[in-house]
């Protein structure tokens, strides 16, 4: 699936669009909510957002067929880039899988461009100037207590080598003895590096829900996700070239709740 919204918005003079030297901040203590945005013409808007520990990115205004799911490449005006999975649910903005990563992504500002990958049949894209000053975006992800920089961002995203998402499951979610449980939804994002074509030294980046009182439980399950998707093998189009690359993965599952009587 091909965002059509690339090609109208650029047709809106997105491509020429002007910012702020900032991210615009917003803060709702009510919800446990902040969030850092930029808008451009056309009712485009990008937007980083933290909400009671987890963290969204969003492209809004974009035109996506509804439930689809699809690669974006963004480069950044100092020819770094990276190929990261989006989706998009009804009367939705389009979201990224890869958020952390790809709000990081974002700190270093200057023209942004958003492609379709290679080769598509219905190929778009649009440029988009974001701010040089990321101190709001800062803010956001150090409220999801996260950091603001991490060694694998700079390695290479195994990107469109992959012919086929890697489906994982969520490990270490039991529940002992007699007590009463409830379950609830919970996202954990790894990042692994290819070796001979399979997912190793794989690590939990981040994982929802993050809320105070249930860090230490969903830290596990991460720790234990991680070390499942380790050996898991990888359909790739050209393994050789995947090796030493990183895959970033959205695992998500459910999370049982412990209650005592």
């Amino acid at each position: 699936m091909i965002l059509s919204g690339l090609a109208a918005a650029a047709a809106l003079g997105l491509a020429t669009a002007e910012v702020g030297d900032g991210w615009d901040l917003s803060v709702d203590p009510a919800h446990d909510r902040i969030g850092a945005g930029v808008a451009f013409e056309g009712g485009v808007h990008l937007t980083v957002q933290c909400e009671r520990g987890s963290l969204d990115v969003d492209l809004g205004g974009m035109s996506a067929t509804a439930g689809s799911s699809f690669d974006l490449e963004t480069t950044r005006s100092d020819g770094v880039a990276r190929v990261s999975w989006w989706r998009q649910h009804p009367d939705a903005p389009v979201l990224t899988t890869s958020n952390v990563r790809q709000a990081r992504f974002f700190r270093a500002g200057g023209r942004m461009v958003f492609s379709s990958p290679t080769g598509d049949a219905r190929p778009g894209r649009l440029e988009m100037p974001l701010p040089t000053d990321s101190t709001n975006l800062d803010r956001v992800l150090t409220a999801c207590r996260l950091p603001l920089v991490d060694p694998r961002d700079a390695l290479v995203d195994v990107g469109d080598l992959l012919l086929e998402r890697p489906r994982l499951d969520i490990r270490g979610n039991v529940s002992r003895g007699g007590d009463l449980s409830r379950v609830k939804a919970i996202m954990v994002q790894l990042s692994c590096i290819v070796r001979d074509g399979a997912l190793a030294e794989c690590q939990s980046d981040f994982e929802v829900p993050s809320m105070p009182r249930e860090v230490a439980a969903a830290a596990r399950l991460g720790r234990a996700t991680a070390e499942g998707a380790n050996g898991h093998v990888l359909k790739l189009s050209d393994p050789a070239a995947a090796e030493g690359r990183v895959v970033n993965i959205s695992v998500t599952g459910l999370q049982i709740v412990r209650q005592p009587f």
